[in-house]
């Protein structure tokens, strides 16, 4: 059972969602996680709204996960599963972020740069 705001269930989650294809589990179990990793987030998103001029990850995740919530998986067999992975690598960082565990931002030529998307979605 996965309840918002509890760590060990997002952490289990990620950990199930980020194997890798050859333990891809089954549809079933990949809508499971998914739920769970909505829930989740849902939870994580108030929390680190606040901090999301802060730290440029921070920001793209909060962005991301917008954008999965509301595009939902691309129509393609394995739209489910990227799906699921991205709301996990999403809900990692939110959930790093929370706890002060991102690691320090070392700043590029790149990351200078406007925030880009290379999506299927418009950005805003």
């Amino acid at each position: 059972m996965c309840t918002q705001n509890d760590p060990h269930s997002a952490e289990e989650l990620i950990e199930r969602a980020l194997v890798s294809y050859e333990l891809m589990p089954s549809a079933e179990v990949i809508a499971g996680i998914t739920d769970g990793l909505i829930t989740q987030g849902r939870g994580l998103v108030p929390v680190v709204e606040g901090m999301r001029k802060e730290d440029r990850r921070i920001e793209g995740a909060v962005r991301d996960w917008e954008r999965l919530v509301v595009g939902g998986p691309a129509d393609h067999p394995l739209g489910n599963w990227s799906h699921c992975r991205g709301l996990a690598r999403v809900v990692r960082t939110m959930l790093r972020a929370t706890r002060g565990e991102l690691p320090p931002y070392v700043p590029t030529a790149v990351s200078d740069l406007p925030m880009m998307s290379f999506s299927r979605w418009p950005t805003p």
